[in-house]
């Protein structure tokens, strides 16, 4: 049996079983599965499933597509914070590596941390640095290169 004697109810079925960004990969694939892949009902599918909605959601007034609507929740929706960081002091600055798997805090008593960030959002310490012996009184801001 050959993948595209599959009916399309099937395909979106299938398809329903993927995280959303292999749906998006597989919509590579062919024009067929291009067009499966975009499908309304599939979207609200997968959207209920990743958000744990009820599937009597009805769209948000400014989407018309539930694929749109999908990342409008992906880019909007802020994460849920995965541990409190313990710091001596105020900080006054935050800043992240291109890649994102570190970043810098800058306190107020002159001392910044730098900490390595894992793919499930939890910390590690890397560096810490205390910019008093320099003569600093604070440190206000830090940068990656």
């Amino acid at each position: 049996m050959s993948w595209s004697l599959l009916p399309e109810p099937v395909l979106i079925s299938i398809l329903s079983y993927f995280q959303y960004y292999e749906i998006i990969q597989i919509g590579y694939t062919c024009k067929r599965w291009n067009i499966v892949s975009n499908d309304n009902l599939l979207w609200k599918t997968v959207l209920c499933r990743d958000f744990q909605m009820s599937k009597k959601t009805t769209i948000h007034p400014s989407g018309s597509f539930w694929m749109e609507e999908y990342k409008r929740l992906i880019d909007e929706t802020p994460n849920v914070m995965s541990e409190e960081l313990c710091q001596d002091d105020e900080v006054l600055h935050v800043a992240f590596s291109n890649s994102g798997n570190l970043f810098v805090t800058c306190c107020k008593d002159a001392t910044f941390t730098v900490l390595n960030m894992s793919n499930d959002g939890t910390t590690s310490l890397r560096y810490r640095g205390n910019m008093t012996n320099c003569g600093w009184q604070y440190t206000s801001s830090a940068q990656f290169n």
